[in-house]
């Protein structure tokens, strides 16, 4: 069974998520996308 997600992210987020560099985008990206498995 698969659900939908709304993920609303703050613009300082954004602002931040923009600076980091590659491999940090990457590991923060991979955490933010695994809370689909797991929203609580």
């Amino acid at each position: 069974m698969s659900k939908d997600y709304l993920l609303q992210i703050a613009k300082p987020a954004v602002k931040a998520l923009k600076s980091l560099q590659l491999k940090e985008f990457k590991q923060v990206m991979v955490k933010i996308l695994a809370l689909q498995a797991n929203p609580k």
